[in-house]
């Protein structure tokens, strides 16, 4: 009797054993790996989920939408030339499942690889469609308006089916994102102090510029008022009030500069989405 006690322990302890290993074997698994490859994604942890859907790619090479997911996570982390080689290394361009090659040109535009982009365009699974609304893109991206009025005037103007409408709209709304002049601003500056900021749409930073060099500025000509030519009062606040003006200069490109960044990449954020979209 204590021997088949003994040989029941020992069967239940091998039992879990094997249920433990099980256990170990489903959480490496194909599926659950790819569901915590993606959950690293949605989460923003790009650098470990590309690790990680590197490793699902070697059990299921097959699968189109992870080497979609691999290149989605080279996109996010900024190492757009690495990606679009590494992907060239499981497949070739022409031959790209769609999914693919619409991250494909996504990571293209991001990293703006022209060269890359023109391979796409060659892939045998878009149709013609999806390459003239890419090329359309492309020119987009770059505002290159009078092409586009030339070589598309029909299809902006006279919008039908779903493709001319998501052109046209992408194509206003472009238009209507006004670049501002570096050189107005730094004229409006070089009058008023702080305008030119105020003109690039940072008024608080254009109203403190022109408070700081007119504080100065006045302090300077009371000091000179009251002490002549030789007045070190004077001669400090007027050091103080050029620079605040030169920075207000300075400010009013910088500024500028940033305001037509900010623009440009909401196009591309557009371009970029469409890309997926269509």
């Amino acid at each position: 009797m204590r021997l088949d006690c003994f040989t029941i322990l020992c069967i239940s302890f091998l039992f879990l054993l094997n249920q433990e290993v099980d256990a170990q074997k489903d959480l490496y698994d194909y599926n659950n790996s790819k569901a915590f490859a993606e959950n690293l994604y949605n989460n923003g942890e790009y650098g470990f989920a590309k690790s990680e859907f590197q490793r699902v790619i070697y059990l299921m090479p097959n699968d189109s939408s992870l080497l979609a997911s691999l290149l989605a996570c080279y996109r996010n982390l900024g190492e757009y030339s690495e990606g679009l080689d590494k992907i060239e290394k499981y497949i070739s361009v022409k031959e790209m499942p769609t999914n693919i090659c619409k991250e494909y040109i996504r990571t293209a535009f991001a990293g703006s690889d022209t060269s890359a982009f023109r391979r796409a365009l060659g892939n045998d699974n878009l149709s013609i469609k999806q390459r003239e609304f890419y090329e359309f893109l492309a020119l987009l991206n770059i505002r290159a308006y009078k092409t586009m009025d030339i070589k598309y005037a029909d299809l902006i103007n006279t919008p039908e089916g779903d493709l001319e409408n998501r052109m046209s709209s992408l194509y206003i709304s472009s238009k209507e994102i006004k670049r501002k002049s570096i050189g107005l601003g730094v004229a409006m500056s070089v009058v008023v102090p702080g305008l030119g900021k105020v003109y690039s749409g940072y008024w608080k930073d254009g109203l403190m510029s022109f408070i700081y060099t007119t504080v100065a500025g006045w302090q300077a000509y009371r000091g000179f008022k009251k002490k002549g030519i030789s007045s070190a009062y004077g001669w400090i606040y007027s050091g103080v009030a050029t620079g605040f003006y030169l920075g207000n200069i300075y400010g009013t490109v910088k500024w500028i500069k940033r305001k037509n960044s900010e623009r440009q990449q909401k196009i591309k954020d557009e371009i970029l989405n469409s890309i997926v979209s269509f």
